[in-house]
């Protein structure tokens, strides 16, 4: 495709959609037969990561392609140029849609954007706590009145089916309605789909369709207060139901995901847009003691579910192949302005993924996936500093590092895909462990003088 034939980029990006759970990537059920066609049809990674476990610590590398940990933290601010300013200096329209509290405009992530819609003003923003939150912030977090209380907020919420985003539908509509007021117009839009996340709330229709048995508001309610509360106590059979929940709000993504395909086909836009699909981070279902995707543990994981995600680039007129070489979402930006207009930005950390589509690189690529912690002792009433925790990856190696204790966990995801066995005292691996602190340290040098480089001057094209 040539870089003038693209007039509409749609970044799509799905909260907590692990990359095992797409089919094309090899997941059983088959929910997601829009990104499929997508990913046979376009360019799929099967070993994507994010740079972060949660929103917070993912998105600056996906919409800035720097590391979340630098300059001044995850917020979008100084030292950091947005994805939509490079896009808006390119002379596209640029649309920001997202629920999600993490990405709001507060965050910085408006920047760029010459439409950015948060969903926060309003009433939404001033919805009071209901009655249980507000006598919970008086119980002790342990005790069963607080568990009890816990437990009917979520049984009211999930009856009411009230949810702190906005629905897939309504995301939907909102992206098709301004694809329509800039069709005549070159016009990026990132669209942020959020009912992935829990609690997962899919309709009675599509758990029916997908041959799942229906789960009343009663049980959701109390699997979900289970899973927060009491994780080990989640039995297999609990933890397949909330599996079956989650996947069927993939599902439902991914037919609103085809409803906007519909809207391009039929409009004729569609061999004009290059479309791209990912997801902030992933989401556990007990492999390794969890469920969802916490960061404020004495020591949050930073494992392939947390960290695996989707990542698919397609377009009408594709040239490109599948890649199954590790790469990270920190490449995300460079690769679009590549594609649309062969160039290459400064500040950019990451660079283009063509040569792995292209077939001219058929290298892993190596990367730091990061985040922060809060160490669970208090000293008087002053919390302790947060902690970083940062995670190298080197095909077939992965090390964590924990700055709270200092400790390491190395892991072959090759011979050990599931991450159960930590090598790091095993005596054949200390050479590779001993190469991969150095990263780390090198990585946590960068970060601090990152931190310094804000008041540099600003980012210019080159």
């Amino acid at each position: 495709m040539a870089n003038d034939e693209i007039k509409k980029v749609l970044l799509i990006t799905i909260d907590c959609f692990r990359g095992d759970h797409l089919h094309y990537n090899g997941y059983e059920r088959e929910i997601t037969p829009t990104m499929d066609k997508l990913a046979k049809e376009g360019s799929n990674f099967f070993m994507a990561f994010s740079n972060g476990p949660h929103t917070h610590y993912s998105f600056p590398s996906i919409l800035t392609s720097t590391y979340p940990l630098m300059f001044e933290g995850p917020k979008i601010g100084a030292g950091r140029i947005t994805l939509a300013e490079v896009m808006k200096m390119l002379g596209f329209k640029t649309v920001g849609l997202n629920s999600n509290p993490f990405l709001s405009e507060y965050f910085g992530y408006g920047k760029g954007f010459d439409v950015f819609n948060d969903f926060l003003s309003g009433e939404r923003a001033k919805k009071k706590s209901s009655l249980a939150v507000k006598l919970r912030k008086k119980i002790s977090r342990g005790s069963i009145i607080y568990r009890f209380l816990q437990f009917i907020d979520k049984y009211t919420s999930i009856k009411n089916r009230k949810t702190p985003y906005i629905t897939a539908d309504e995301l939907r509509s909102r992206v098709i309605d301004y694809l329509e007021r800039y069709k005549d117009e070159k016009v990026f839009l990132w669209a942020h789909f959020m009912d992935a996340h829990y609690p997962y709330l899919p309709d009675k229709e599509i758990m029916e369709k997908l041959g799942f048995k229906d789960v009343s508001d009663f049980k959701k309610a109390r699997l979900f207060t289970k899973m927060l509360n009491a994780p080990e106590k989640v039995t297999p059979e609990e933890a397949q139901i909330l599996i079956n929940l989650y996947d069927a709000q993939i599902y439902t993504i991914d037919q609103e995901i085809g409803k906007i395909l519909e809207y391009l086909d039929e409009n004729g836009l569609l061999d004009e847009t290059l479309i791209v699909i990912t997801a902030d981070h992933g989401e556990e279902f007990g492999e390794h003691g969890d469920f969802t995707h916490r960061v404020d543990k004495d020591k949050p994981t930073l494992y392939n579910v947390h960290i695996h995600v989707p990542l698919i680039f397609y377009s009408g007129n594709w040239e490109y192949d599948d890649v199954d070489k590790n790469v990270s979402l920190i490449d995300l930006a460079p690769t679009i302005v590549d594609l649309v207009a062969s160039q290459k930005v400064k500040k950019f950390m990451g660079k283009s993924l063509i040569p792995l589509m292209s077939g001219e690189e058929s290298k892993h690529r190596s990367f730091y996936s990061e985040h922060e912690y809060q160490e669970s002792e208090i000293v008087g009433n002053i919390m302790k500093e947060r902690k970083k925790a940062i995670a190298y990856i080197e095909y077939p190696y992965k090390l964590i590092y924990y700055e709270g204790d200092s400790s390491y966990r190395l892991y072959n995801f090759e011979e050990d895909p599931e991450e159960r066995s930590n090598l790091i005292n095993e005596p054949d691996y200390q050479k590779v462990a001993l190469y991969m602190k150095e990263k780390i340290k090198g990585h946590l040098r960068e970060i601090e003088l990152s931190k310094v480089r804000i008041k540099m001057k600003r980012l210019k094209l080159v």
